[in-house]
């Protein structure tokens, strides 16, 4: 009898923690993280009774967590892509507004730019055309302006996610750590839903920065980046930070810290919502912002060069209408020596949109590239006499360096932020050529002259009036003035080719007479010549940079089709991370989610088992009380 009634109790607890168990289940249907749970129940110890064994019931071991480590590892690794991806494409998305979009970009005032300078060309007397020019210039001048300073915005404001996101994953790591202590104390009987709190943590550590996790055999966890710098060792939680970048005060870069050490780990973060942050920082904004810088570079040089090449209203040579620029030298606050770094531009077509690392290794000054690290291969010592000669740069290094001093040098990168009119009267816009050529009246033979292209303004003599005189017979000619003192030659003629003087070159072609004279001459103060301005409205689609092979206005047209297609990518990226997340959770969900009509069977099935175990004890009880009536 009181085994029956042993086994009957068993079974009853039994059914009583499996409908607990159960009831839980159900109340956290619905709770962030929660893991289904079940009871582990096995089979009482063997009593015997001469040869005969009989069960004692049932005992419960446990209450058993469903959770698969592999499955929950990958919804880890997708929620950190999905969470760089999101961000990346949510910056793109704005980046793409600003540069990318027809109306709000550089493109329109580019146009507008332009097209009122080809006004300049067909009337190029008009005063009001002139101011016009003006106006535009500012506006374009302002358009860049405006936009890099989008651009800072966006610099800023990443430095401000960045400093939240380093709080939050913190506070999450302190939490972790503090769990693994719980877990670690409790031992085997550490509560299932420690685990779930800890998983929790970890998946929102993960949306933030892509971590490596390791099982312990105490039970506690280890987080790890994926260069292998800990974030979580047992006890012990590491700490994020931020601090500025060495050579920008502007920019935060990404610190891990322990008790005793500090290092910066922008470079090393390639996941989660920080990993996204660096990497279009790095990838996409860092890269609009040189291009747009060397698109404004390319619009105000090579308008202020044509323009030095022509003549103003009044009879003056050109001047420039913008601002001229110089590279950024930036110095490491972590330099020891005392050297120091200046940067020129020597010829703008051959600047590259990228920056500069300048590093001394104790012998020598290396070049290389800020960004990928590629060495760069210069010309120079560096000294005042013979600078450093790269991509169109001169680098004068000065003062005594240490081993290790590091310079960065951004020729393009700010350059779009300071772009300045400095022209104040249109009359000063050179619209003419600033000498005129031609036959004089008296010729007889058929030769012809070309218009004069300028080779050197800065020539004291440029606009000194000249005369081309042929000598008898006609196979040469001398240089004259206008009072026929001889200055140059006599030089032998060949029809079409170069006849250069005091800065200018033309061509005679064709048969001259003895005699034949040509002149040139300053062109005239309101002459109402457009060569030159046809000139500058030309020098938006001609050949400046790279060796005259790009153009302004394909610099113009590949910066809006790069943040078009940087933007395209991280949106179809975002997709499939999101995709893949979504996936993964549902499989995570099938093993460890709360199915509702599951556990419904599961309390019609431990409410039969619990009342089948009340009737057993009290059939118990009904046959004990016919044993003791029996007996008295």
């Amino acid at each position: 009898m009181p085994g029956i009634v042993q086994n009957a109790l068993t079974g009853l607890l039994a059914a009583q923690r499996a409908l607990q168990t159960t009831s839980n289940n159900i109340a956290n249907a619905s709770t962030e993280g929660y893991s289904r749970q079940r009871v582990v129940q096995v089979q009482g110890p063997v009593i015997g009774a001469g040869n005969l064994r009989f069960g004692s019931g049932t005992q419960i071991v446990g209450i058993e967590r469903f959770y698969d480590q592999l499955l929950t590892g990958q919804l880890t690794d997708a929620r950190t892509s999905a969470s760089k991806s999101q961000i990346v494409n949510q910056y793109a998305l704005r980046l793409e507004g600003y540069l990318g979009d027809p109306t709000t970009g550089i493109g329109n005032s580019l146009q507008a730019f332009y097209a009122q300078l080809n006004n300049v060309a067909g009337d190029p007397t008009s005063n009001v055309n002139r101011q016009q020019l003006l106006i535009e210039a500012e506006s374009l001048a302002q358009r860049f302006r405006q936009l890099g300073g989008q651009l800072d915005s966006l610099e800023n404001e990443i430095n401000s996610r960045l400093q939240s996101s380093v709080t939050t994953v913190n506070e999450d790591l302190r939490a972790i750590a503090d769990l693994n202590g719980s877990i670690v104390s409790a031992g085997s009987g550490a509560a299932n839903a420690l685990f779930d709190e800890r998983q929790l943590l970890i998946d929102r550590v993960a949306g933030q920065i892509d971590l490596q996790t390791t099982q312990q055999p105490d039970g506690s966890v280890s987080l790890m980046m994926n260069n292998g710098q800990p974030l979580v060792l047992g006890l012990n939680a590491f700490r994020l930070g931020v601090q500025q970048d060495e050579f920008n005060p502007q920019r935060l870069q990404l610190t891990l810290s322990s008790d005793t050490a500090s290092s910066v780990v922008s470079r090393q973060v390639s996941g989660g919502e920080i990993g996204g942050l660096l990497s279009f920082r790095e990838n996409m904004l860092d890269a609009s912002r040189r291009d747009l810088g060397q698109i404004a570079i390319g619009i105000t040089e090579t308008f202020n060069l044509q323009n030095r090449q022509g003549l103003d209203l009044d009879g003056n040579l050109g001047g420039d209408m913008f601002a001229g620029f110089t590279p950024d030298v930036l110095t490491s606050s972590q330099n020891a020596g005392t050297a120091s770094v200046a940067a020129t531009f020597s010829d703008l077509s051959e600047v590259e949109p990228r920056d500069y690392k300048l590093r001394y290794d104790g012998a020598v000054w290396n070049f290389s590239d800020a960004s990928g690290g590629a060495p760069i291969a210069v010309t120079g010592s560096g000294s005042v006499a013979d600078p450093f000669v790269v991509d169109g740069m001169e680098v004068v290094v000065s003062g005594a360096p240490a081993a290790g001093d590091e310079f960065r040098i951004r020729p393009v990168a700010t350059a779009a932020n300071s772009v300045t009119v400095t022209m104040l009267d249109g009359n000063a816009i050179a619209a003419a050529r600033p000498l005129t050529s031609g036959p004089l009246l008296a010729n007889i033979g058929d030769a012809t002259i070309s218009p004069v292209t300028v080779n050197d303004v800065s020539n004291p003599n440029f606009l000194d009036s000249i005369r081309i005189q042929f000598d008898d017979p006609a196979s040469s000619y001398q240089i004259l003035d206008p009072s026929d003192n001889p200055l140059a030659g006599p030089f032998a003629y060949t029809s079409g080719d170069d006849i250069s003087f005091n800065g200018w070159t033309v061509q005679i072609a064709g048969t001259p007479v003895a005699g034949d004279r040509f002149s040139i001459d300053a062109t005239s103060a309101g002459s109402g010549d457009n060569s030159n301005a046809n000139e500058l409205a030309r020098q938006f689609t001609q050949g400046y940079f790279n060796g005259g092979q790009f153009s302004v206005a394909e610099l113009s047209a590949q910066l809006t089709t790069s943040v078009g297609s940087y933007s395209a990518r991280s949106s179809a990226e975002f997709e499939v991370q999101t995709a893949i997340a979504n996936q993964l959770e549902l499989d995570v969900e099938s093993v460890s989610g709360v199915n509702l009509d599951e556990e419904a069977a599961n309390i019609l099935r431990y409410q039969e088992a619990y009342l089948a175990a009340s009737k057993m004890i009290s059939v118990s009880n009904d046959l004990f009380q016919s044993i003791i009536n029996a007996i008295r």
